[in-house]
């Protein structure tokens, strides 16, 4: 099956790429965080609160990137399943 880069399902397939990368992204990020300071500990140091925000929200928005792109793949092979019913 070939999928045209202008059609929904192509368009909800990149979306689910650029959310996974996002998300990888911002969890790096999060985890290089934890490691400054070198104190060994599992907490990281207390300056490292506020830069924590940026990575967080970032992995909020790539989640909300994913499941929204995920809702048009699912809509997009729903139509397409209709419209082979009624080809049918």
């Amino acid at each position: 099956m070939e999928i045209n880069s202008g059609s929904s399902l192509a368009i909800g397939v990149q979306g689910l790429h650029k959310g996974k990368q996002t998300m990888q992204g911002a969890a790096s990020e999060i985890a290089g965080l934890g490691n400054v300071g070198g104190t060994g500990g599992s907490q990281p140091q207390q300056s490292n609160g506020a830069s924590l925000i940026e990575p967080i929200a970032a992995l909020k928005q790539g989640q909300q990137l994913f499941d929204a792109s995920a809702k048009v793949v699912e809509v997009s092979g729903r139509t397409l399943g209709s419209l082979l019913d009624i080809k049918a």
